[in-house]
């Protein structure tokens, strides 16, 4: 997907998140913790599942993509990433599925986010 949207993507991990312990999907990713709000602000987009990181996009006007996994999809999480996506009226995107040679990314539509549902879910959720 880097690539694809030719940004650097800067991982905000969770703050017990064992650093050192890297996936084959994760393992060209740097990851960096406790400095969400300050990666957010400065960022194109939020890439998120089920993290703070939700709120920090909202409160600065950022654009979501929600990413899933075959594994996460089998997960409690499917549940939440289903109801963020279907609440922010996204498209999740399940990386492990993705031909990486023959998926076109939309940049415009990737990026795009309606700043009444932002507004919504802040006065309800934040």
């Amino acid at each position: 997907m880097k690539s694809k949207i030719k940004v650097e993507i800067i991982i905000a991990s969770h703050p017990k998140r064992n650093l050192k312990k890297k996936t084959p999907l994760t393992k060209n990713w740097k990851f960096v913790k406790n400095k969400t709000a300050e990666l957010v602000s400065s960022s194109m987009a939020v890439i998120a599942h089920d993290t703070m990181s939700i709120n920090y996009a909202v409160l600065s006007n950022k654009p979501l993509i929600f990413l899933t996994t075959n594994e996460l999809e089998k997960s409690d999480l499917s549940t939440t990433i289903n109801n963020f996506t279907k609440y922010f009226k996204k498209e999740k995107i399940n990386v492990s599925d993705i031909n990486y040679k023959k998926y076109k990314i939309n940049k415009l539509e990737l990026l795009k986010f309606s700043k009444k549902i932002y507004n919504n879910y802040r006065n309800s959720f934040i």
